[in-house]
């Protein structure tokens, strides 16, 4: 498994893109196919929730196409 963290997610440098970008390198191993992103944060931003949403589409997305394992 990988895990990745971003410490202060909320600050205004992590936007929607760099989020997902971010959490875009749990998983990219055959090795390792899974894992957890963890946002840490003093305060939900708009980029987080919106990177949030962007991610469990992509996955959605991925599970129907057959690419992930339910």
């Amino acid at each position: 498994r990988l895990e990745v963290a971003v410490i202060g997610s909320e600050h205004e440098v992590f936007s929607e893109s760099a989020l997902v970008q971010i959490a875009g390198r749990v998983g990219r191993s055959l090795a390792h196919p899974c894992g957890t992103i963890t946002f840490f944060h003093y305060g939900k931003s708009k980029a987080m929730i919106e990177a949030i949403h962007h991610i469990r589409m992509m996955n959605e997305a991925a599970l129907k196409r057959g690419l992930l394992d339910a």
